[in-house]
C-alpha cells in the first residue's frame, strides 16, 4: 500500500461566497432607484444587511479553509491529519476501531456520502471524518478501509435503510 494524499475541497466555499455576493449585488440593483440621471442605492434595508453579513461570513470561511490547507495522508502504517497549524499522526496501536456510516442526501435518492468514525484508545469520543469534504472522496474512504484491513483494526460497516441501521455480516444487528 502506497502513501496517498487527499486535500480538502474548497469548491463548496467558492460556490457559497459567489452565490451570496451575486445575490447581494442583484438585490441592491433591483432595490435601488433611478432618479433622473443618477442611480441611488438603498442601504437602509435589513435584507441588504443580512445578505452582506452572509457574504462576509462566506468569504471569511473560504479564506480560513484555504489558509488551513487541511490534508489527510493514508500510508501503510499510519493515518496523518495535517493542517497548516497542526499535525496529528495515528498508528494502528492508537486506533480501536473504524466505523463507516452512510448518510443519504436530503433531497432525492442521489448519492450516498459515507462518514468515518475513528475510535482512539486515548480519546473519549471518536473522531469524525467526512471523506466527501476531500478530493477523490471514494478513494479516501477506500484507502481508510484498506488501512484498517491491512493493520487488523476492527472495521464496522453499516448502512442506513429508512432510518434503521443494519450491520454488515460479522457484526450484530441483522435480526439476531
Amino acid at each position: 500500500m502506497q502513501e496517498e494524499t487527499f486535500r480538502n475541497r474548497l469548491d463548496i466555499y467558492y460556490l457559497a461566497a459567489i452565490a451570496y455576493v451575486v445575490t447581494l449585488v442583484v438585490y441592491v440593483v433591483v432595490r435601488g432607484t433611478l432618479i433622473g440621471d443618477r442611480f441611488e442605492v438603498v442601504w437602509q434595508d435589513p435584507i441588504v444587511y443580512l445578505l452582506a453579513i452572509c457574504s462576509v461570513s462566506a468569504l471569511i470561511a473560504l479564506v480560513v479553509a484555504a489558509i488551513s490547507n487541511r490534508t489527510v495522508i493514508v500510508s501503510e502504517n499510519r493515518l496523518l491529519f495535517r493542517s497548516r497549524f497542526k499535525e496529528r499522526v495515528f498508528t494502528p496501536e492508537d486506533i480501536e476501531w473504524i466505523a463507516f456510516r452512510r448518510e443519504r442526501r436530503l433531497r432525492g435518492e442521489g448519492r450516498v456520502y459515507p462518514t468515518a468514525r475513528i475510535r482512539l484508545r486515548t480519546r473519549r469520543r471518536p473522531l469524525w471524518l467526512r471523506p466527501g469534504n476531500f478530493e477523490r472522496s471514494g478513494n479516501l474512504a477506500r484507502a481508510i478501509r484498506d488501512f484498517a484491513r491491512h493493520n487488523n483494526i476492527e472495521l464496522k460497516l453499516s448502512r442506513s435503510v429508512d432510518g434503521i441501521s443494519l450491520k454488515r455480516a460479522g457484526n450484530k444487528g441483522r435480526g439476531e
